[in-house]
């Protein structure tokens, strides 16, 4: 990626919320990543404040019915550090998920929709 993340945020400076999400499907298209999805965490309830995704509307509905927000292993990550992650179906992963763990339900649940590889920033 090089100097590419420094040039995503230089173009995500200053321009709309919707220009924002053009720039960045775009950014991480290039690189082969087919959903992307931005969330809010609060840092003292733990409680999704919102969020922005172009996955399907179906899967989203699960989700939230399901409320695998409160066991979302990207979101608990995301909390816990500001540390990047890389997950992997396939090969090495950074994120490891406990067998038989609502995570890793939920992660083979999406896998349907292709996501078998995924950058948490």
């Amino acid at each position: 990626m090089n100097n590419s993340v420094m040039d995503l945020l230089q173009g995500l400076n200053g321009c709309s919320q919707a220009r924002a999400w053009e720039i960045a499907l775009e950014f991480f298209e290039q690189y082969g990543f087919h959903y992307v999805v931005y969330g809010m965490i609060s840092k003292e309830t733990n409680e999704i404040v919102g969020f922005h995704t172009n996955m399907p509307d179906a899967w989203i509905g699960h989700y939230m019915d399901n409320q695998y927000f409160m066991d979302d292993p990207f979101a608990l990550h995301t909390n816990k550090s500001s540390q990047s992650i890389i997950y992997s179906r396939h090969g090495e992963s950074d994120l490891i998920l406990p067998p038989e763990t609502v995570s890793e339900k939920i992660l083979n649940e999406v896998s349907y929709l292709g996501f078998d590889n995924s950058i948490c920033i």
